[in-house]
């Protein structure tokens, strides 16, 4: 339980904001937000929705101090509807390089001291921005990167398979967005019979990449998936105990965020587990090193 704020309370920060208070996981929430407005009644029904239920969650309207006493940020501002069903992160980037640079010089400000979690898109580049406007150490600025990503493989392989999803031990790694990649040594079931290299690898990973792009076309947006993502991150880091999880990380030797697999606590990243990648995966690899850089061109 930990005093969490929310940086942008539009359809992604108001959906966390609830799962939060739903799951028990957070003790104080503060929602910060250019709309004043938008603050108020999205803490008025939050408020409303806890009438008659078990949790005791006090929501704030977070105000510029109150930003040195959280244990966690999230910055969740975005404009989805910039994305054009295009698919690339560049859409996002011109509006989201400037609500980073506004907010990140209040962290700084206002001597924010926690784990600054990042969800707004295009999310490798917006977090490490974010990390060199701040200059917070890199362990304790992180995206929720490709965690979003694996979870979508889950899904897609268990309506290829006829399996439930949570039978699926997968792993999504690289930008989010149009070049993620799949290694698919580390993708398990708990079904032994299941071989999911027997089949188009490239056709599963691609129906993948499709349930974010049926999502986005249906609604205009996503929210519930990756507020369920956002979540079990925060669990992860305001807890004592190392838990591991695709994010976006920092990779020294290419200087750039990109999805990684990391170990979490309270303390942010602890370290990047070794992923063995077969040729063809270091070529994917590598060609989402070079568009995360191409984009980072245009900061």
């Amino acid at each position: 339980m930990s005093k969490i704020g929310i940086i942008g309370i539009g359809n992604v920060g108001s959906t966390l904001a609830h799962t939060l208070i739903e799951r028990h996981h957070v003790t104080d929430l503060y929602l910060f937000d250019k709309n004043k407005e938008r603050c108020v009644a999205e803490q008025q029904d939050l408020i409303c929705a806890q009438i008659g239920q078990k949790t005791t969650t006090t929501i704030h309207i977070g105000q510029k101090e109150d930003l040195a006493t959280l244990d966690l940020v999230v910055f969740s501002v975005g404009n989805i509807r910039l994305l054009n069903g295009s698919g690339s992160r560049f859409d996002e980037l011109d509006f989201t390089k400037k609500a980073a640079k506004e907010w990140s010089k209040y962290l700084t400000n206002y001597a924010f001291k926690g784990i600054l979690l990042v969800i707004t898109n295009p999310c490798d580049v917006i977090t490490h921005y974010m990390q060199q406007l701040t200059n917070f150490e890199t362990n304790r600025v992180i995206g929720t990167g490709t965690s979003l990503d694996t979870a979508r493989l889950q899904h897609a392989l268990s309506l290829a398979f006829d399996v439930m999803p949570n039978a699926i031990n997968a792993l999504v790694l690289g930008e989010h967005g149009a070049t993620q990649f799949v290694p698919w040594d580390y993708v398990k079931t708990l079904n032994p019979q299941l071989d999911f290299t027997k089949h188009d690898l490239e056709q599963l990973a691609n129906q993948a990449l499709m349930i974010g792009e049926t999502t986005f076309t249906g609604k205009g947006y996503t929210s519930f998936g990756i507020a369920n993502q956002a979540d079990q991150l925060i669990c992860a880091l305001t807890s004592s105990q190392k838990t591991f999880y695709p994010v976006s990380a920092y990779d020294s030797k290419q200087d750039i965020y990109i999805g990684q697999y990391a170990s979490l606590n309270y303390t942010g990243i602890i370290d990047i587990s070794p992923i063995s990648l077969t040729e063809k995966e270091e070529q994917a690899y590598q060609k989402s090193v070079s568009w995360i850089k191409e984009m980072a061109t245009h900061i």
